[in-house]
Order: C-alpha cells, then structure tokens, then sequence
C-alpha cells in the first residue's frame, strides 16, 4: 500500500495530504513509516506537532489550517513570514541591524545563528570567539560575517549594536 501512495503522490500534478500523512505520528512527529513527500498538507482544526517537527515535518510540505467548525485547543502554531521594509537607497550597515554573536566551545550553534542573522537581512554580524564561521557550499562565496577571536577584542557601542546572542552556559565538551 505504501508503495501505491508513493506512485500516486508522485504521478499528481499536486499531492494534497488530509489533516496529516499516513504513517506519521501527530504528537511526536516521529516517522513510523515513509510516506511520500507531500506538496501541501490541510491541517484540520488545529496545527499538530508532526506539521511542524522533524522528522515528519518534512513529508507535509505547506501547511494550511483549515477551521472545520470544532473547537481545538493547540500549542502548536504556524507563524506567518515577517513583514520586513525593503532597504532604501539610504540604507546602510548600521540602520539594518548589527547582530553580535558570543560562541561557545563548540561552535556550530553560533556559525548557524550568524548566518541566519546574515541571511535575513542584517547589515552587520559580528561573530565572537575562536570559529571559522558558517561553512558555504561555494568556497569563492566570501561571508561579509566579521570574525573576532576574542571578546576584548571586540568593540560594540550601544548605539551600534541592536542585537546580541550570548550561549546561556558553555557547550558541552565531547568525550
């Protein structure tokens, strides 16, 4: 049967899902089986937890919430894309946003968050610490992330910096 719902979910022009894919657990998102990947999925009542959790967060595609007339009470919910101004022919580093990242030990988390802060739109992002920044999939992309190694280095006046992300304790070291 699983192989059939494959066949017809990748022959459809549009492959809808009711309420949530067959083989997917709704509270734990966890993949009991593997469904196909569906374009759009019509999230009956209320968002679940498997709309918006990985693994099966994946096989939903669009999710949209349709009101069926019974009242739910979720937790979950769909955020809607921020509504962000289109930089003017004024606009500079500093009106953007200048976003100051602290990295751990481990850097991943901060290399992950600085591009995120890059990539939506912040006109400046320092990192601080001892990383290499975020890894891209061209090596002839140059990052416009500044890098400092250590935090006395660095020199942020309130007035420059809008945001700041500091780890709540340090990473944790592998054995």
């Amino acid at each position: 049967m699983v192989e059939r719902l494959h066949f017809l979910a990748n022959a459809a022009q549009l492959s809808i899902a009711v309420d949530l894919p067959s083989g997917l657990a709704t509270d734990s998102g966890e993949a009991l089986s593997a469904p196909p990947v569906f374009d759009l999925t019509l999230a009956l009542g209320a968002v679940k937890p498997a709309h918006l959790l990985q693994p099966a967060a994946r096989y939903c595609g669009q999710i949209r919430l349709l009101d069926i007339g019974v009242p739910t009470a979720s937790q979950a919910e769909v955020l809607k894309a921020p509504s962000l101004p289109t930089p003017g022919p004024d606009s500079h580093k500093y009106t953007r946003g200048m976003v100051a990242i602290v990295a751990g030990t481990m850097s991943g988390a901060s290399d992950l968050a600085a591009l995120a802060a890059m990539r939506a739109g912040a006109g400046y992002v320092t990192l601080l610490g001892d990383s290499r920044g975020p890894r891209t999939r061209s090596s002839a992309h140059r990052s416009p992330i500044t890098r400092c190694l250590t935090i006395a280095s660095a020199r942020l006046s309130s007035a420059q910096a809008s945001a700041a992300t500091i780890p709540p304790r340090p990473a944790l070291k592998r054995r």
